[in-house]
């Protein structure tokens, strides 16, 4: 799909992202992430996507959204047992 043709990027998966960039993750791996992630539904889908993280980025994610670590752990494994 042409870039002028892409469903935009939900608001976590923006802040997923710069925790990509942040992280130093090579452009190919994030260009490929933010492909599979312009798919998702809605943000709930998005952020229940986050499991896949590690636990740093799963860290910087967190302080991006103003939560605790284990908070966000807690969120995203309900999501993904409810969802």
């Amino acid at each position: 799909m042409p870039k002028s043709k892409q469903k935009p990027l939900n608001h976590i998966a923006k802040m997923i992202v710069e925790v990509y960039e942040e992280a130093g993750l090579d452009q190919p791996y994030i260009n490929g992430k933010t492909h599979d992630m312009r798919d998702h539904e809605n943000k709930f889908e998005t952020l229940a996507s986050a499991i896949n993280l590690d636990a740093g980025n799963r860290k910087r994610l967190a302080e991006k959204l103003g939560i605790s670590s284990l908070h966000l752990d807690v969120t995203v494994r309900v999501l993904n047992h409810h969802c």
